[in-house]
């Protein structure tokens, strides 16, 4: 686990997606799972910076946002290259026993306009 590549963006942009790649080759060539961190603001749509995206397997996000006064953790799971997934927005629970999602239910999620977009 690699916590957090936003920093290889943040320190050195020019050089991020080129790392990215050669941390890719590298974690592939050893036939492991690699889990690596990146985080966005809340205004950002984007995966910790330009290239994240085209040399992961999958991306989940994992998201907080306020529906109807209440905090909710939501799961997404936005690619993973190789098999099916579900394409909605799932809640979960962070428990004494690890991250329990609850694959029956959906969070919906209104998004608002800010005043430059409407």
């Amino acid at each position: 686990m690699i916590d957090s590549v936003s920093t290889l963006y943040i320190t050195k942009p020019a050089l991020a997606r080129g790392t990215m790649m050669q941390l890719k080759k590298v974690l592939s060539g050893l036939g492991c799972t690699s889990i690596l961190v990146s985080q966005v603001s809340v205004t950002e749509r984007g995966f910790g910076g330009p290239g994240v995206e085209h040399a992961a397997d999958g991306i989940i996000r994992l998201d907080l946002d306020e529906i109807d006064g209440e905090l909710r953790r939501s799961i997404l799971i936005w690619k993973m290259r190789g098999t099916s997934h579900s394409m909605r927005r799932h809640p979960f629970d962070i428990t004494d026993r690890g991250i329990v999602v609850r694959p029956r239910e959906v969070v919906k999620v209104r998004r608002v306009l800010s005043l430059e977009e409407g």
